[in-house]
């Protein structure tokens, strides 16, 4: 699990670019309780009876939000229908939008 971790968590303040298909593959997780692991936000999101999937990138540029890039964009809309807490605490989901969309020359 530490390598799978590894592989996909960031933890910079400021999230590196997406292109439009990863956007379209993430969410934003907020709310998230303190005291909850990097290792369990993946191991939640992983799983199906959870509406999760393969994950293929977490950024956590604070305390609290999560922004989470699946493999799949069909998975997006599965947990996006549930409702999700994490440690007992009622999380929110969001489709992840860029700040700065891209210019479309």
């Amino acid at each position: 699990m530490s390598r799978i971790l590894d592989r996909c968590l960031s933890h910079e303040s400021k999230i590196q670019l997406l292109d439009a298909q990863q956007a379209a593959r993430s969410v934003v997780v907020s709310n998230i309780p303190p005291q909850t692991t990097d290792e369990s936000i993946v191991i939640y999101f992983q799983r199906q009876k959870n509406g999760g999937g393969e994950i293929d990138h977490v950024h956590i540029p604070k305390k609290g939000i999560a922004v989470i890039t699946f493999e799949s964009s069909e998975v997006v809309e599965t947990v996006l229908k549930r409702s999700h807490s994490l440690k007992g605490t009622q999380v929110k989901l969001d489709r992840f939008i860029p700040d700065d969309p891209p210019e479309v020359n």
